[in-house]
């Protein structure tokens, strides 16, 4: 029995020392760090929030909300096009993401709706935006809109990307598993993380030098990151949307729902939920592309844009 009592301690003790050994998170983000990266930031309740804001003042005014991993940056081909056209564009980093603070909180649309919030309120914005979220951050956008109808001009929603437990979705097993206490810490360091990588490197495709993935990976250095997606994964991406898309029903803003016919993350069943949900809303399915319009099919993506925009 002692003989067992001691393997079993130097087991534990040695997959101790792995899980910290393989822990990512070996940087604290903080004001040295953002200066030397540049960029602007303003410091809301839970923390340093990273933006960027473009375009000639008197423009319309169009927010980007990016998805669940990559930051503000996966819509630089969205930008320029955007403020050809006219426009003012707010794009940001969420909590846990990018150069915003990772805050030691519940991660929801709780958290997400204040930050979008408070940002708008920060930048003096009183006109309605033109809001638009791609994959999580259409669910993001989703629940500020119906619960902020009197801010909002236009919702433009692509691959929305909710309620992980319903759908057949790559996720389903991933967002059980993560809902255990110490088997998800393991799961998420282990697995889930590493898998973000991968996902990352197939979303991004194209950029030959590599630089894009390498500011995916950088995220990961600064100590929170690990811990928001866990919260994330435990709380919203398992969740329910359904009281939020009823309220967009019953709104008055114009609405789209973009979709491509490849995407591999957002199932066509939750695609048609949304769209049963919210009959007026505005239907565009990109023949051939997958979860990232924006960079796989740019030119198209920036033009359904433009051409919503302009309804």
């Amino acid at each position: 029995m002692h003989i067992v009592t001691a393997v079993l301690a130097v087991a534990v003790a040695a997959a101790a020392i792995v899980f910290v050994a393989i822990d990512r998170e070996k940087r604290t983000l903080n004001e040295d760090i953002r200066a030397a990266k540049g960029g602007t930031y303003l410091t809301l309740a839970h923390g340093v929030t990273h933006y960027e804001l473009a375009g000639p003042e008197t423009g319309e005014i169009v927010v980007l909300v990016h998805g669940g991993t990559i930051p503000l940056w996966a819509w630089d081909e969205q930008v320029q096009p955007l403020i050809n056209a006219g426009c003012r564009v707010l794009r940001y980093d969420q909590y846990g993401r990018g150069l915003s603070d990772r805050p030691a909180v519940r991660y929801d649309r709780e958290l997400y709706r204040n930050q979008l919030l408070e940002l708008l309120d920060r930048l003096r914005f009183s006109r309605p935006v033109h809001l638009i979220g791609h994959s999580f951050g259409g669910t993001i956008a989703a629940h500020f809109a119906a619960k902020h109808p009197d801010r909002i001009a236009r919702l433009i929603l692509v691959a929305p990307f909710f309620d992980l437990l319903k759908y057949d979705t790559p996720y389903r097993a991933a967002c059980r598993l993560v809902r255990t206490p110490l088997a998800g810490r393991l799961f998420v360091r282990f697995v889930l993380i590493p898998k973000s990588i991968t996902r990352a490197r197939q979303l991004l495709g194209g950029n030959e030098s590599g630089n894009d993935i390498r500011r995916f990976e950088e995220q990961l250095l600064y100590c929170g990151f690990e811990y928001s997606l866990r919260s994330l994964l435990r709380h919203d991406f398992v969740e329910n949307y359904r009281e939020e898309f009823d309220a967009i029903a019953r709104a008055k803003y114009p609405v789209s729902l973009v979709w491509g016919n490849k995407d591999n993350n957002v199932p066509r069943a939750l695609v048609n939920d949304v769209r049963s949900w919210v009959p007026r809303a505005k239907y565009v399915e990109l023949e051939g592309v997958g979860h990232q319009p924006g960079r796989e099919a740019a030119d198209r993506f920036n033009q359904c844009l433009l051409e919503l925009l302009g309804d």
